[in-house]
């Protein structure tokens, strides 16, 4: 499994006598089955959960003096599209129609994403996410929003405005990017595909799986590679991500 190894180590101590570290060593380790085999056997001292949670319910279970904490994080999945060209700056002929971006808006289904790969247990986000407390919408006003909407009768709505945008746009094949980690990625692909063609009828050329060092180079060509890309982001963390260009008065979001 992925395994990115960090080593931070603290400061001399001050005065007062902190900090009570010299220093820690953190993996980001990308499946559960490796998660809980290392903290089972104390190799590790704190485990942060990928993917369905209920490994950590169940050591809790067992393990009741454990300490266990709940939060929001700003890691999400996504979906990004070429949209433009770098070099030229005109419009992709795929991505580049907005009519085709709102109708895979509405179309995705978030609650399905949320059951299958958290269990039922994640939120869903915005671009400026949930953890982003003081900046991000309430999130009863986010569940209001066509396309983050649950009900059925609501739901049907934004099927239904996602299927005539999708023939406005003029049907067109599309075609999508899946990373290669963390596995639930791959394996939530085929439902996100099928759930395309059963809602508003899409031709989605089969998903094909690529690494994230690659996905990151191919976007940086032409329209014709890597026009769709559906994976993990750590979340958007730095304010030039999500305050300049979504609270900066006559910036394009």
């Amino acid at each position: 499994p992925h395994d990115a190894r960090r080593q931070f180590v603290a400061p001399p101590q001050g005065a007062t006598g902190r900090p009570y570290l010299d220093g820690y060593k953190a993996h980001m380790i990308v499946d559960n089955a490796t998660i809980e085999s290392l903290f089972r056997a104390k190799r590790l001292d704190v485990a942060m959960g990928a993917g369905d949670p209920q490994w950590v319910f169940d050591i809790k279970d067992e393990q009741p003096e454990l300490e266990f904490l709940r939060r929001i994080i700003s890691g999400w999945v996504n979906s990004r599209f070429k949209v433009a060209d770098k070099d030229t700056g005109e419009p992709c002929p795929t991505w580049g129609d907005p009519r085709l971006r709102k109708a895979i808006h509405l179309a995705a289904d978030r609650q399905q994403v949320i059951d299958f790969i958290w269990a039922g247990e994640g939120l869903m986000a915005s671009p400026v996410g949930p953890a982003i407390t003081k900046w991000a919408l309430p999130y009863e006003e986010l569940l209001a929003i066509p396309g983050f909407r649950t009900s059925a009768a609501e739901r049907e709505e934004d099927l239904a405005q996602a299927r005539q945008l999708y023939e406005e746009a003029g049907s067109p094949e599309l075609e999508f990017t899946f990373a290669d980690v963390p596995d639930y990625i791959k394996d939530f692909a085929p439902d996100f595909v099928e759930g395309l063609r059963l809602s508003i009828g899409a031709n989605v050329k089969d998903e094909v799986i690529r690494s994230y060092p690659i996905i990151a180079e191919q976007l940086l060509k032409g329209c014709d590679q890597m026009k769709a890309t559906w994976g993990y982001d750590n979340g958007w963390i730095d304010l030039d991500d999500w305050v300049y260009p979504y609270f900066k008065t006559g910036e394009s979001k």
